[in-house]
């Protein structure tokens, strides 16, 4: 027996050039890729730059758009996974992730890491859920 698979693409230009989905549906589950707060172009958005809570917010928003393709919210989100450049990104990216999942808590993991994609990030993403 076949698992059915749906993949959702945001429309990025990195999408196409380094075969990857925004998210990625097998079977009851959802896969969504690192997500972060980056634009078009390079960096973050005016007012993003070294701030935790803020790209942590922006990541989980995307996150929760990419769900929606499939006709599931944060609420669905059975792991996460951060991934912080410094340890004083640390109370940011709780907080973000406190007001994102404050009603259905999943399980959660926190890793730190010398660099993203891109040096303006400092926090990247991925999550887990089922249908």
């Amino acid at each position: 027996m076949e698992i059915s698979r749906k993949r959702f693409f945001s429309g990025l230009d990195s999408e196409k050039r380094y075969a990857y989905c925004r998210a990625l549906r097998v079977g009851d589950r959802v896969h969504v890729s690192g997500s972060t707060a980056l634009i078009s172009g390079g960096g973050v958005a005016e007012g993003q730059e070294n701030d935790a809570h803020a790209q942590s917010s922006e990541a989980l928003r995307r996150i929760a758009d990419a769900l929606q393709n499939f006709g599931l919210s944060l609420s669905h989100v059975v792991a996460v996974r951060g991934y912080l450049t410094g340890s004083e990104h640390v109370e940011g990216y709780l907080k973000a992730h406190a007001e994102a999942f404050s009603d259905a808590p999943p399980a959660s993991t926190m890793v730190g890491t010398s660099f993203l994609a891109d040096p303006a990030l400092v926090v990247e993403i991925e999550v887990e859920a089922t249908v």
